[in-house]
């Protein structure tokens, strides 16, 4: 179960990830895919970054680049 602090992390990326272009991301489903996408790279890399800023950003541009690799968007 995440604890309330992860959620807020998660949450809080999220909204970095879905700060892109209409263009890529176009439909609610998209944000749930890319959201999806966010949580699965921040529990891969939540102890690889301990203490270093920029985490939650980094995992929301890996979030939102994976969807468009994945997409076949330019």
């Amino acid at each position: 179960m995440l604890r309330l602090r992860k959620l807020d992390a998660l949450v809080y990326c999220a909204c970095f990830a879905g700060m892109c272009s209409t263009s890529i991301l176009n439909n609610p489903l998209d944000y749930v895919l890319v959201s999806a996408l966010g949580a699965f790279f921040y529990q891969i890399l939540e102890k690889k970054f301990i203490g270093v800023g920029g985490k939650l950003g980094t995992v929301a541009f890996l979030s939102v680049a994976a969807f468009v690799l994945a997409r076949g968007l330019r």
